[in-house]
């Protein structure tokens, strides 16, 4: 089976994922700022705050992964600028810098959110966006 790194894994949607792919058989390595309520199988967990890219680039490079996950995010919509989301912004950075590295990385995910356009925006393409938020332009 593999191995899969899911950033965010100890909220609602990473919970889910950890719990499925565990179940699955794969081994998996959540990589959170908190615990998950709960750890089961091959899961692993190591507390890391998303903004160390330090850390960030170690834990995952020296799990290895086939694929990463990453669904870490602050998701609240209290920010007033794009910098009250240097998760979002710097935390993609920083995963990506681990990905890089990691020459067994088949494939990464990641996750947005609808607030990259604004309520009934349909976009052309899917590299245009119409954000009405700055957790919206974050996600971008």
């Amino acid at each position: 089976m593999s191995k899969i790194v899911v950033t965010g894994g100890s909220v609602f949607i990473g919970t889910n994922l950890v719990e499925h792919l565990s179940a699955a058989g794969h081994s998996v390595l959540i990589v959170d700022i908190r615990a998950p309520r709960r750890v089961s199988g091959d899961v692993r967990f190591i507390s890391i705050d998303i903004l160390n890219r330090k850390a960030v680039c170690r834990s995952i490079c020296d799990f290895d992964p086939e694929y990463i996950f990453h669904l870490s995010a602050r998701t609240d919509l209290a920010g007033k600028s794009e910098g009250d989301y240097a998760a979002n912004i710097e935390g993609v950075s920083n995963v990506v810098s681990a990905a890089k590295s990691v020459s067994s990385l088949k494939r990464i995910l990641f996750a947005s959110s609808m607030y990259v356009c604004k309520m009934g925006y349909i976009p052309e393409r899917d590299d245009v966006y119409c954000p009405h938020t700055a957790y919206g332009s974050s996600k971008v």
